[in-house]
């Protein structure tokens, strides 16, 4: 199976790879930008910044949400 993981958390604070070992699964990790590259430009808005300013806005960017609206189940991975 395959799965995406999205970690909308601080820059630098999620586990990435080391804690998503699980057997017969791919996992897809995304993580916000906060690189060099977008923290010396001051053009540039890193991903990060723009979520912690404004999660909601954000993510309606991000996923191309237009309304209030719950996740679906597909976008949720439970544990079983």
């Amino acid at each position: 199976q395959d799965y995406s993981i999205h970690y909308l958390m601080d820059c630098h604070s999620a586990p990435l790879f080391s804690h998503l070992h699980i057997p017969n699964v791919r996992v897809n990790a995304w993580y916000l930008d906060c690189s060099p590259d977008c923290r010396s430009n001051p053009a540039i808005v890193c991903e990060s910044d723009a979520f912690s300013s404004d999660p909601l806005g954000f993510t309606r960017s991000a996923y191309g949400v237009s309304h209030d609206g719950d996740c679906s189940e597909e976008d949720t991975i439970r544990d079983p």
